[in-house]
């Protein structure tokens, strides 16, 4: 009686000694009262991209450079102000152009070089096509004499057996005469041996000259074959030359419209003083030193030779350079797309498309990027927006891009942040249930820079805490 007393005490003891350690560790996995609760998100349902994010600053892809006069003394009398929309043909700047007329002089030169090159250029690729023209009449005469040298060593081949035959039958008989008269006594066997040699000997130059026929015909269709490959790589040639012909002289023909466009661009600068935009666009003024330091030109201001004044960068051709780690670049080629966002304009995302792709990996400073990894290989990699919206885009904006790898339907994902990782027990996050949180292990899948799919362990809509409050309990 004794002993069951005993053990019931002990029974009681572990009960409440469970329930004393179930409720310490739901205190500590429910916030404390008296600090801050953990940040929490959604658990999401729906489309994930899988790939890696980079940021960087918009640029124009399509910038024109407009220049001083190359001889030093220019006065600014006007200039716009620095990052001002422009129109085509709208003033920019306005310069005493004393000297400019020698860099007009030097593009008249050169757009009548460029213009007489038209000529030369048709002149040299029609000599092109003679020289192909004339490979393809060679290559047709070289198969016309081997088709003749063909039939002469067939003709030869043919009497040669012929003549063989006549004597291999010739000796036959002579041998079958003899072996005749071996039999009545009338000859010895000698010679009648004498005459079986002369027989098998003729026998044998028959069926050599029957082989060399039959090499003459494993040549001779060997020797047409090649020949007529010759003729086809000359006509190839012929219509390769024709299309060149057309090729370079439009090239040609562009080059020249390009220096008489620049020409009468820079006469009518010329003529009125004037620097004005060759296209719509942003003007980013060229800068100078003075004893503040470094500058944007102003009105006064005497430019060097040469020296840029301004860059007028279109808004329709709008690209972000970023570097990539080399892992990430591996995974990256052209026209790839991209999800481009802007700091200045949240909510919005812009379509974009990889552009270029450096061929070399180099080490990125610290000067170009304040974030980069010290001694970090990248590949400069830029990305043009698709469809830029000009009302709201300037360059200069700070810009973070979204390589798209590959697109996930109807997937559950959390933010990075929220899945917490004990080597011996995996992968777990901590879902709000009430006023607490429990820990939860889950199974994970794809991830990007941001979020991470969640395979098993938690449904859409319930919370995550974002950071591990049991340390917020602590605290």
């Amino acid at each position: 009686m004794i002993r069951r007393g005993v053990l019931l005490v002990f029974a009681v003891a572990a009960v409440c000694l469970a329930v004393w350690q179930t409720r310490l560790l739901m205190a500590q996995l429910q916030p404390s009262t008296g600090g801050s609760p953990p940040p929490v998100a959604t658990v999401a349902r729906g489309h994930f991209i899988v790939g890696v994010a980079r940021g960087g600053n918009l640029e124009s892809g399509d910038i024109i450079t407009m220049k001083a006069p190359r001889e030093a003394g220019t006065i600014l009398s006007y200039i716009v102000p620095d990052g001002e929309s422009v129109k085509k043909g709208q003033l920019i700047s306005k310069v005493d152009t004393t000297q400019y007329q020698f860099t007009v002089d030097t593009q008249r030169l050169q757009y009548q070089t460029r213009a007489a090159q038209v000529d030369d250029t048709k002149r040299s690729r029609e000599n092109d096509v003679d020289q192909a023209n004339l490979q393809v009449t060679q290559a047709q005469s070289a198969r016309t004499l081997i088709e003749k040298q063909h039939q002469t060593e067939n003709e030869q081949g043919a009497a040669q057996f012929g003549f063989d035959g006549w004597n291999v039958t010739y000796t036959k008989t002579d041998f079958e005469k003899y072996f005749g008269l071996e039999q009545s006594g009338v000859v010895a066997a000698p010679d009648v041996q004498q005459k079986d040699y002369l027989y098998q000997g003729d026998k044998l130059k028959l069926t050599e000259t029957e082989k060399d026929n039959s090499y003459l015909d494993s040549k001779h269709a060997i020797g047409l074959a090649q020949s007529q490959a010759d003729i086809n790589v000359a006509n190839f040639l012929v219509d390769q030359s024709k299309h060149q012909v057309v090729a370079s002289v439009d090239r040609s023909k562009h080059r020249a419209e390009h220096f008489k466009r620049r020409l009468d661009e820079m006469e009518k600068n010329l003529k009125e003083g004037e620097l004005r935009a060759d296209r719509d666009g942003v003007v980013v003024l060229g800068t100078t030193w003075d004893e503040a330091g470094r500058r944007p030109w102003r009105e006064g201001d005497q430019v060097w030779g040469n020296a840029t004044i301004c860059e007028v960068a279109a808004l329709d051709v709008l690209q972000v350079p970023v570097h990539v780690d080399e892992s990430s670049a591996n995974r990256l080629r052209l026209g790839q797309e991209t999800i481009v966002t802007f700091q200045g304009l949240p909510g919005r995302q812009f379509a974009g498309k990889v552009y270029g792709i450096s061929t070399v990996a180099r080490t990125i400073q610290i000067t170009e990027d304040p974030d980069a990894i010290p001694n970090q290989r990248v590949f400069d990699v830029t990305v043009r927006l698709v469809k830029p919206d000009m009302a709201v885009l300037r360059p200069g904006m700070k810009a973070n891009v979204q390589f798209v790898f590959r697109r996930l339907a109807n997937c559950v994902s959390v933010p990075i942040e929220a899945v917490f990782d004990r080597p011996s027990q995996g992968k777990f996050v901590y879902v709000q249930e009430g006023g607490r949180f429990v820990e939860r292990p889950v199974k994970t899948g794809e991830r990007n820079d941001e979020a991470i799919v969640i395979l098993e362990g938690v449904a859409p809509g319930e919370s995550v805490a974002l950071t591990d409050p049991t340390k917020a309990q602590a605290g």
